[in-house]
């Protein structure tokens, strides 16, 4: 009977929706759309030097913010990123048989990264493609919800990705560099890490691995292969 009533109260925390609460301070719900606080003005900044660099969600924001607000951003540095728009780019690997299309939070953490595998629902999604992230950048362009994406062209950005970085898949990397490549001039990408055969010799990362070089924080070196 015990076992019985146990299983019983299982099933009805797993079907009941229950609300979630995160465990961060409240925030309002819609936000608010202005505040008093307001961040310090950068003395004798240069604005044609303005550069923006991420590592993990931080280099797929500073990708989004580099393409978004390219009248202003000459320069990225990415680490572990992703392309523009990834979320928005995944199908659902159940089609034709479940036409619900794959929802934000999953793609983000079986597709365009793996911190929860590789699966959803027992099937892999596809990897995000640059051909649907440019596509993504133009249709937002043509809407006026980003700057003129031809204004990559003069920009500068280095990418990188460790060797044993099993949470950001190489492959989503390789669409942020297709995506780039689309925008921008080959002589504006730089690289000082291995090229592996098969692949494009003017990509700006190539999955680099910090082992091998002298360094006297060779944990952080280290960290870096496996995505810290």
């Amino acid at each position: 009977m015990v076992r019985s009533f146990t299983w019983l109260g299982l099933a009805c925390a797993i079907l009941l929706p229950i609300q979630g609460r995160a465990n961060h301070d409240s925030l309002p719900d819609p936000p608010s759309q202005q505040t008093s606080q307001k961040l310090p003005t950068l003395p004798h900044m240069d604005r044609a030097a303005v550069t923006v660099s991420g590592l993990s969600s931080g280099g797929f924001f500073a990708h989004q913010f580099h393409v978004a607000f390219s009248s202003l951003v000459k320069g990225a540095g990415i680490l572990a990123g992703g392309p523009y728009g990834c979320v928005e780019a995944i199908p659902n690997p159940w089609l034709p048989f479940w036409r619900v299309p794959l929802d934000r939070g999953s793609a983000a953490v079986v597709a365009c990264t793996h911190y929860y595998g590789d699966r959803y629902y027992g099937f892999r999604p596809s990897f995000p493609t640059a051909e649907a992230s440019v596509r993504l950048i133009r249709e937002a362009a043509d809407q006026g919800l980003i700057d003129n994406p031809s204004n990559l062209a003069d920009s500068r950005v280095w990418l990188f990705h460790g060797k044993s970085d099993t949470l950001v898949p190489l492959q989503v990397m390789e669409t942020l560099d297709g995506c780039m490549i689309v925008s921008m001039s080959t002589s504006q990408t730089s690289s000082s890490t291995e090229i592996r055969p098969g692949l494009r010799p003017i990509t700006a990362y190539r999955s680099a691995d910090l082992r091998g070089r002298a360094s006297s924080r060779s944990e952080s070196a280290a960290n870096m292969n496996r995505h810290l």
